[in-house]
């Protein structure tokens, strides 16, 4: 008998047109390894942490063995520290944006970006305590936006030679940006556990993000999923 090839598998993800409708675009599942539960010892019994408690989830593929890296989660509110496949932290509480999340998030949106990321820059100076900046709009971003039209083919283009040039995404079109993850400052803290209240940053608290920046710098790799 004839072996029968496998097809790849593809999922749909439902993205905005610039007219509010909304279209079906299949996105090719690419290779992925998953981090494996932490043991808990010799019993079976339930995990002690909360770490030994969080969900598997895959690895991205630029990410080698030693590798610092975090994974969000806007759903459970869960944010992981990793390194390579080893977890090293865990927070259990995150806020973001006030307008909720969106693959291709736009300016003025209040609304949080999910997908894969790199930290572009880091403010010391920030009033939210510090600021580690995501590459959002990120080129696939950008690319989808100009196929839908929510970007003309200039700005699109303008895009291309700022990121060959700075190695960075440009604030400036329509999908907004200075997209990241900060403390709270002088915000109240009660504020910050009773509801989301950023214009599209996750934020945590100043303790916690003094805790992610010792492990995270230019460049770590950020996935958040909705």
């Amino acid at each position: 008998m004839r072996p029968v090839a496998r097809k790849r598998r593809v999922t749909w993800r439902r993205v905005a047109k610039a007219s509010a409708d909304l279209i079906r675009v299949p996105v090719v599942a690419s290779a992925i390894a998953v981090v494996p539960q932490v043991a808990t010892g010799a019993s079976n019994t339930a995990p002690a942490t909360f770490m030994d408690a969080v969900e598997g989830f895959v690895i991205p593929e630029q990410v080698q063995a030693n590798d610092p890296w975090m994974h969000i989660d806007l759903v459970s509110r869960n944010l992981v520290l990793l390194r390579g496949q080893r977890r090293v932290e865990a927070i259990p509480y995150i806020a973001y944006g006030k307008g909720g999340y969106r693959r291709l998030r736009m300016r003025g949106s209040q609304q949080t970006p999910v997908g894969r990321f790199r930290i572009q820059r880091v403010n010391h100076q920030s009033k939210f305590r510090t600021f580690l900046e995501f590459d959002y709009p990120t080129p696939n971003a950008a690319w989808a936006a100009n196929a839908m039209g929510l970007l003309s083919d200039r700005t699109y283009r303008g895009f291309q030679a700022y990121r060959e040039k700075h190695d960075a995404s440009p604030p400036d079109t329509r999908l907004g940006g200075h997209i990241g993850i900060h403390g709270l400052g002088s915000s109240p803290e009660w504020i910050h556990k009773r509801r989301d209240w950023t214009e599209g940053c996750i934020a945590v608290t100043n303790n916690e993000i003094d805790l992610i920046e010792r492990w995270l710098d230019i460049g770590s790799t950020v996935v958040i999923r909705g």
